[in-house]
């Protein structure tokens, strides 16, 4: 009996954090007791060795977050690690240097803390960074830099004016999300933010929640190039709780391709893509009641994901996330959050106010 409960143990330790970890960060068998070290092999040692997981940001207004640093030595001798945090203007790090001694065949986790000298939407917060460096006991020394993903709720918010489906985007002043390189990425051939990237805005009125999208690419292949748009239409707790995949009723999935109507669309779902001299655009229209229906009559927020696929000469196919793919390891709970934003002078139904809303889920 002893023994089992022991192995049970053990087991559970080794697991704890292990959904929270990014396939990105390979930490690879420790090395045998007696291995030699060299200074050409700390790199190899290293390799996925420093990693902090994906920060997710539950509120709209960015404060403050905790998080840890997992440091992993898988050499057989001592290494002394140091480190200093860079962020952007108006962040703080604290503490702003780390510096450990890790044993043998071990990890270490730092904690450390994020704060901003005032109040940011949290969609919108600069880049932050670990400079660090590590030497062994044989001398052996490398050094590097870790970015830190920062995952913030974004804002979706009414629509001012009425919405046209025509691929003009006319009413699209500000397309606020998406990256000119964006962070997960497949890349062929890819040569540049010309040859593949895309921003998109998300807003809502009456009967729809919108998605306008607009991509840049210098050789459109309406055969080949496409988007893919995946929607996490769950309420709040579950999709902050869990990760989820395309075959759940609560997930949409929508292809498109560029300029191309759309077939086997559900039913009232609108989509709308038209070729333009620098690319193409897409326009999504979802009737509010499918997400009414997973989140108890009244939707509060949901997920986004939008996948680019672009193919140019050749075979090869380019596909750029915003998120990690939700059916991959590399992804995290809660990423691509967006919280519906009330209509100035209206407020959410009391049951969705902050403090209430456990009772319904």
């Amino acid at each position: 009996m002893h023994r089992w409960f022991w192995l049970l143990l053990i087991t559970a330790w080794a697991c704890v954090g292990c959904g929270d970890v990014d396939e990105s960060t390979s930490w690879g068998p420790p090395r045998s007791e007696g291995t030699a070290i060299s200074p050409g092999t700390i790199a190899d040692i290293l390799a996925g060795g420093v990693s902090i997981p994906p920060i997710v940001v539950k509120d709209v207004m960015f404060r403050r977050v905790r998080s840890q640093v997992r440091i992993r030595n898988s050499a057989a001798t001592s290494m002394s690690f140091s480190g200093r945090f860079t962020a952007a203007e108006g962040l703080t790090v604290n503490p702003g240097a780390i510096s450990r001694i890790i044993a043998p065949n071990s990890f270490v986790l730092v904690d450390f803390e994020l704060i901003a000298s005032e109040p940011v939407a949290s969609g919108r917060i600069g880049p932050v960074g670990l400079s660090w460096k590590a030497q062994l006991s044989s001398a052996a020394v490398a050094e590097g830099e870790t970015s830190i993903r920062i995952d913030g709720m974004h804002d979706c918010p009414p629509h001012r004016t009425a919405v046209i489906l025509d691929g003009r985007l006319d009413e699209w002043p500000d397309l606020p999300h998406g990256h000119d390189q964006p962070a997960y990425a497949e890349r062929a051939n890819w040569t540049g933010p010309d040859d593949g990237s895309y921003r998109f805005a998300a807003a809502w009125d009456q009967k729809y929640v919108y998605v306008a999208v607009r991509v840049l690419d210098d050789q459109v292949r309406p055969d080949a190039d496409g988007l893919t748009l995946w929607l996490d239409m769950r309420s709040r707790i579950p999709r902050a709780m869990r990760h989820i995949g395309r075959g759940s009723s609560a997930v949409m999935v929508i292809d498109l391709a560029p300029g191309a109507a759309t077939d086997d669309l559900p039913d009232g779902v609108r989509v709308l893509s038209a070729i333009t001299p620098t690319g193409y655009t897409a326009e999504f229209a979802i009737p509010v009641r499918y997400l009414d229906a997973h989140q108890y009559d009244w939707w509060e927020g949901f997920r986004i994901n939008i996948g680019l696929r672009d193919r140019d000469d050749g075979p090869d196919v380019t596909h750029l996330w915003w998120r990690p793919q939700w059916v991959s390891q590399k992804a995290y709970v809660g990423s691509g959050s967006f919280e519906r934003r009330m209509p100035e002078g209206e407020d959410s139904p009391m049951w969705l106010r902050r403090g209430a809303i456990g009772d319904r889920i």
